[in-house]
This record gives structure tokens, C-alpha cells and sequence, in this order.
């Protein structure tokens, strides 16, 4: 419901439901991971002799989001887990109405985490068996607030490009939570085949850092 967070715990190794079930996906030929990627080079961290590599910290991840996008179909779901299976095919979808500006998604960590880098693909990357592009058709992030427990909040536009984009961070930021608003979004429109619709979308939104 609107106001209430909707959370589901993401364990290690958890598979995701898929999205948009009766879809036939088609090549991604747009899809560019760029350089860096939410599998790519990790950043060092220096402490000595010795360094560490940030992790994907999603596996010990609960993600809450203040509303989800109803099932449209038996087997769609638009939970958060999608935003973290590593399928661009699958997305969380906000569920109020309009694009959901102000809607919010929240990492909750178990123990006090250092995050250094966010990896983010702002829309839902998939094409529609009658070649809908999901991606146009659909409310795509533009504008987030990144917020952290230490009163910290930082802003990041993305472009409107098919691809992983990293939020860059000023700095690492020691946290529990980490909770992202949507302030302005990319608004869906129309095509040759398909309706705009107004639910914005995310496909994937990873954290990394320490732990």
C-alpha cells in the first residue's frame, strides 16, 4: 500500500520471479554495459600491505520499497528481488499512481556496511514479443536522492541510455541503510505498437562496498 514499505528479504543465491510472464524477449541491441559494469573491476581499498575489493553487497541485502506495481498477469511480479537477479529483462515497478515521484526503494543492511559505488540500469530493458520496447513505453528513472544514516543525501541524473550507469559518490559513506527517492523521471511515450504507461521501472540497482 502507499506509505508502507513492502519488503522482501534477498538471500545469496535467491532466484527472482520473473517480470512481464507472456513476453518474448527480443536482442537487446541497444544494451551497452559501457566501461565499468555491476560485474566489473572492483575498486581496491588500501589498509597496509593489504587491500580489499568491494562486493556486490546485495546477499545481505533486505530491499523495501513504499509500493510495488499489482501483478497485471498470473506469474508477473514487479518485486524488489527483481532489482537484483542480474536480469535487465525483469524490473520493480512503482505502484502509485503517476511515475512515482517521491516513491522510495530502501537497502537495509544487517551490520554497518561502507558503500562505495552504485551500478544502476534506470528503466526495464526488455522488448515485447510484438517488438514493444519496454524500455520508451515505461517511466524511467531521470533524478534520484541518495540518502545515508548519517544525514547525507546526494542527488544523480541518469541518461536515457539502455545500459549500467554508475551513481558516483563524493565519497565512501558508512551506513545501515541506504535509501534511493525518485525525484524526476524519464515519462514514457507511445510507439508504433504500444500505449505509454506511466509505471516507472528499474531493472537493476546494485550496491557495492565493504563489509
Amino acid at each position: 500500500e502507499e506509505g508502507s514499505l513492502i519488503s522482501l528479504a534477498v538471500a545469496v543465491g535467491e532466484g527472482a520471479e520473473d517480470g512481464l510472464e507472456g513476453d518474448t524477449t527480443g536482442e537487446d541491441g541497444d544494451s551497452d554495459s559501457g566501461g565499468d559494469t555491476a560485474g566489473g573491476t572492483d575498486d581496491e581499498h588500501g589498509g597496509g600491505t593489504e587491500t580489499r575489493e568491494a562486493e556486490n553487497l546485495y546477499g545481505i541485502a533486505t530491499i523495501n520499497a513504499t509500493s510495488i506495481l499489482a501483478p497485471d498477469a498470473p506469474g508477473v511480479s514487479y518485486s524488489t528481488s527483481n532489482l537484483v537477479d542480474e536480469n535487465p529483462e525483469t524490473c520493480w515497478a512503482e505502484g502509485v499512481p503517476g511515475y512515482g515521484i517521491g516513491e522510495m526503494i530502501v537497502y537495509t543492511f544487517p551490520h554497518e556496511i561502507e558503500v562505495t559505488k552504485i551500478y544502476c540500469i534506470p528503466g526495464l530493458l526488455k522488448v515485447g514479443d510484438r517488438g514493444q520496447d519496454r524500455w520508451l513505453q515505461n517511466g524511467r528513472l531521470k533524478t534520484v536522492k541518495i540518502s545515508f544514516d548519517d544525514g547525507t543525501q546526494t542527488t544523480f541524473t541518469f541518461t536515457d541510455e539502455k545500459k549500467w550507469q554508475e551513481i558516483t559518490l563524493d565519497r565512501p559513506h558508512k551506513t545501515l541503510n541506504v535509501t534511493f527517492t525518485i525525484v524526476d523521471v524519464y515519462p514514457g511515450r507511445s510507439g508504433p505498437n504500444w500505449t505509454a504507461a506511466e509505471d516507472t521501472s528499474v531493472s537493476e540497482l546494485h550496491v557495492w562496498g565493504y563489509y
